[in-house]
């Protein structure tokens, strides 16, 4: 029987709909068809794809920003947060990158399905947001955003380091395509990690727009919810394939504002956090005056310690006494380590470090061991296999020394 004889044996069967009647009333049902995409369809010399362009003016405000708050500071900062060696760091050719993946894993079978990236021209921030309606516009589409990454100097993206790149990067080697990508890469997870740890119960993107940027989205379709809807708009279901373009959209922006956002929290703040965070940056990168007049400001303001300060007051304390050590501070680290006990705070650390100082700056060895002692219980309070140990040969060093003083002076 022939397609055509079968075709119109099936029409007269009563109540029997093909796929195209389906498909034609889950759409309507949804009031929604695969031409309400945002954008519309490019070619090239591979073939085809779809490219939504998004414009937003350099005055408009995300949340408490504005989109084009970063082309008016000094990036200094940024890099030193970022831990890039250079500091003329120009935003002006920078790409800000998001992808939507059919899946959270890694592996050959994984496709990115969209890449949004963001870059700023004249005066305005300008999102392009590349689309494959199916896989076979792969090659197409990557060819076009690869062309679009190699005009670039920066790239920025949020996790970009661990997911997005490793996954573009095995999407253009797979296509034996070839990827330009920006030789510097600022990955402001890991960047915004360093200034406002503790400060939230996490720091993922949407957790840093509600209580950085003060950006609340409405009804965002989550990330992990992102696969399903285009395996749904695969089949023919694509009532929420804009909420994922509208998804990677916010992702954009907000990479693009969060930069200005680690600038000013570098430059002051009135959380102690982030001004323990802050210091803690200038430390690692010998600024140590910045490091230092930060971590004042914060124990001041944690200061005197509550229950709900205390963990704040001992990681501020550790670092101001560190610094303090090294530069050979010996009154004012040990007066910092001293407050930690006088107030029972730290556990073993101050009373190790008090013993480490009366060890071998001061050579008071019964000071040593009392403190040294003191440090072995509270280790073995706090379970830690490995400090007990390690106390315990300080304390048998100390009382051979003090054994091998008192001989001497006999």
């Amino acid at each position: 029987m022939n397609r055509d004889a079968l075709r119109e044996r099936l029409a007269k069967i009563e109540g029997l709909k093909t796929g195209a009647d389906l498909l034609r009333e889950r759409t309507e049902q949804k009031n929604y068809t695969t031409d309400a995409l945002p954008g519309a369809e490019v070619a090239n010399d591979s073939g085809t794809y779809h490219l939504a362009e998004t414009r937003i003016a350099l005055d408009v405000r995300h949340g408490d920003f504005q989109v084009g708050a970063l082309l008016e500071i000094v990036p200094d900062k940024i890099a030193l947060a970022a831990r890039l060696e250079l500091s003329d760091l120009n935003f002006r050719s920078a790409v800000f990158l998001d992808t939507e993946t059919t899946s959270l894993e890694s592996g050959a079978g994984v496709h990115v399905f969209m890449i949004g990236v963001g870059f700023f021209e004249k005066d305005a921030f300008v999102v392009r947001q590349y689309f494959m309606r199916n896989p076979a516009e792969e090659v197409a589409m990557l060819s076009d955003l690869g062309e679009l990454l190699a005009r670039f100097e920066i790239a920025v993206s949020f996790f970009g380091k661990n997911f997005d790149l490793p996954r573009i990067v095995d999407r253009f080697n797979i296509n034996r395509l070839p990827l330009n990508f920006p030789p510097v890469h600022i990955d402001l997870c890991h960047t915004g990690r360093r200034i406002w740890k503790g400060l939230f119960g996490n720091c993922q993107l949407q957790t840093l727009e509600r209580g950085i940027l003060k950006f609340v989205r409405s009804d965002d379709l989550p990330g992990a919810d992102c696969p399903q809807a285009y395996f749904n708009y695969l089949r023919g279901f694509p009532s929420r394939i804009n909420d994922v373009f509208e998804h990677n959209l916010y992702d954009v922006i907000s990479m693009a504002v969060l930069p200005w956002a680690i600038d000013q929290a570098m430059t002051d703040s009135d959380r102690a956090l982030v001004l323990a965070n802050v210091a803690r940056v200038y430390a690692e990168a010998d600024r140590t005056e910045a490091a230092v007049g930060r971590y004042e400001m914060a124990l001041e303001m944690l200061w005197p310690p509550t229950p709900r300060t205390q963990a704040a007051v001992v990681m501020v304390t550790k670092g101001l006494a560190a610094i303090c050590w090294r530069q050979e501070d010996w009154e004012r680290a040990t007066r910092l380590w001293q407050e930690l006990v006088d107030h029972n705070l730290g556990g073993a650390y101050p009373h190790e470090r008090l013993a480490i100082y009366y060890e071998h700056t001061e050579h008071d060895y019964e000071m040593a061991i009392e403190r040294a002692r003191d440090a072995y219980g509270f280790a073995v309070r706090e379970g830690s296999e490995s400090a007990q140990v390690a106390l315990r040969v300080r304390i048998q060093r100390l009382e051979a020394k003090c054994a091998a003083a008192e001989a001497a002076g006999g």
